[in-house]
């Protein structure tokens, strides 16, 4: 299995892999809102194009890469960045079910 150690709370792959995003995973699910969001294509540099870059460097780490972690959003890290503008956006809080409340699930759950 390619998938890179970018998964979901239940320690199931999200589908961010070498191969490209697999079908029927948490990864093809936020691919589609993000190209419906975006008028059909998912747009370089936002979530879902950044964390298909981390999966396809076989073997990466969610986690180590963006500062999503089991101990909560790593300070100066991308993921900072994303709860910022997230938070600004949403009035003052992270919406439960957004993409950054979802990355941060998935690496809580990486353990790291």
């Amino acid at each position: 299995d390619q998938t890179a150690n970018v998964k979901n709370r239940d320690g199931v792959g999200a589908g961010f892999t070498a191969a490209g995003i697999a079908t029927g995973t948490v990864a093809a699910k936020m691919m589609s809102a993000a190209a419906v969001a975006n008028g059909g294509g998912v747009a370089a540099g936002s979530a879902v194009a950044v964390l298909q870059s981390i999966g396809k460097q076989r073997g990466a780490n969610l986690s180590l890469k963006s500062g999503f972690t089991g101990a909560g959003i790593a300070a100066g890290s991308m993921a900072t960045k994303m709860m910022s503008a997230a938070a600004v956006a949403n009035g003052g809080g992270v919406a439960a079910g957004s993409a950054v409340a979802t990355l941060q699930s998935i690496g809580k759950s990486s353990g790291h």
